[in-house]
């Protein structure tokens, strides 16, 4: 593995962890309360959207995005054996399991990403959008880490066992590649430090930041588990956990330890290609290719799925765009509204245009006949 020598790593939920009670999840710093945490993070929302993962007595975390789907790390999807999904006391199996391609078991390379999808596709839990900038675009950023990790402090590490969610902060340093501390790990990694508040910092040449209020730090368990981040007015999901460094050989998750995170930002396209729905809220309604057009190709997806009665599992790449459960009329006019053959000028929200109608044909699906282009102006870019 390409990594500093003197780094050693650990998946955190690579073993499998005989759970006798419950307790906190996750390391904070020393001389704080886990109800502190929990006081200070109870307003974010989006933290309702983390789960657990289970399979036999052990467990990990994953983060529900909506439609049935979970997000997680790749070296927890691929363990060989069912699991299940965990949120809001009610417990979903997993029908199918899709482990990035990227992923070649080998932390430093990257691709620790992974899709369940369950059996059930209403779950009745708080949903979150995907972070769809770069990788460099989080540098500087404040990430709410959560997950069912094991508990402790800074000063002793991760000790006793986890179970119950739990959550904290920490300030994104540095990716992969872009210094001599992380030049042999991949570009879509996210990396942060747990800093001991009462040292100032923990004195590496490229962290000069002081522990935050609720410093946090990932430990087992918590593999799998949301990086949540407040973007241009809303929380996005902008990473999952994926494993710690240790410069002095212990990982523990204790002070001076580094966390890892996989970037959503660099899977979007993967996302929306397995799950046929647009997680990241940017694509316009009638793009069910995402190719940044809508035009016939989109209503040929949109006629060959028609289902006014919701039949079927319908996903925003078969045509549902209303995202209601329905291939209808109201997609049609969703399709029609964000007409846009070339590409480049459609956006979420356009304003209904005059000039396109349609009629039904012998198999009772609409058909365009004809569209007037007009210029127009959406959100201040000319269309």
């Amino acid at each position: 593995m390409a990594k500093e020598d003197s780094f050693n790593w650990f998946a955190c939920s690579l073993v499998l962890m005989l759970i006798s009670s419950v307790c906190s999840a996750g390391v904070i710093v020393s001389g704080s309360t886990y109800d502190a945490y929990d006081a200070a993070f109870e307003d974010v929302d989006v933290l309702d959207s983390a789960g657990k993962i289970v399979w036999g007595s052990g467990f990990a975390s994953g983060t529900y995005l909506g439609k049935g789907w979970v997000l997680t790390a790749a070296h927890v999807a691929e363990l060989p054996i069912d699991l299940s999904f965990t949120i809001n006391g009610a417990t979903y199996a997993s029908s199918a399991v899709h482990i990035n391609d990227g992923w070649s078991g080998v932390f430093a390379e990257g691709g620790d990403i992974a899709l369940l999808r369950l059996d059930e596709s209403n779950v009745p839990a708080q949903t979150v959008l995907l972070y769809s900038g770069s990788t460099a675009g989080l540098l500087d950023e404040v990430f709410y880490l959560s997950g069912y990790g094991k508990t402790g402090t800074g000063d002793t590490g991760a000790t006793g066992l986890g179970g119950v969610l739990h959550a904290g902060e920490n300030l994104i340093e540095e990716t992969g590649g872009s210094a001599a501390f992380f030049a042999g790990y991949d570009e879509s990694i996210l990396f942060f430090d747990f800093d001991d508040p009462s040292a100032g910092n923990d004195g590496y040449f490229w962290s000069d930041n002081q522990a935050l209020t609720y410093e946090y730090m990932i430990a087992q368990g918590d593999s799998g588990g949301g990086g949540f981040v407040f973007l241009d007015g809303q929380y996005v999901l902008g990473g999952v956990n994926s494993f710690v460094l240790a410069l002095d050989g212990d990982m523990d998750s204790s002070y001076s330890d580094i966390g890892a995170l996989t970037s959503v930002g660099e899977f979007t396209d993967w996302v929306f290609e397995v799950t046929g729905t647009d997680f990241t809220g940017l694509l316009a309604p009638g793009d069910a290719n995402g190719d940044g057009k809508m035009d016939s190709a989109d209503l040929a997806i949109w006629q060959q799925n028609y289902d006014p009665l919701g039949d079927n599992d319908n996903t925003f790449a078969m045509g549902d765009w209303a995202d209601n459960g329905l291939i209808d009329s109201a997609d049609l006019a969703l399709w029609q509204h964000n007409f846009d053959p070339i590409g480049g000028s459609a956006m979420v929200g356009h304003a209904p245009e005059p000039g396109a109608f349609f009629v039904m044909t012998a198999a009772g699906l609409p058909l365009l006949l004809k569209r007037k282009r007009k210029s127009r102006t959406c959100f201040g870019a000319e269309a």
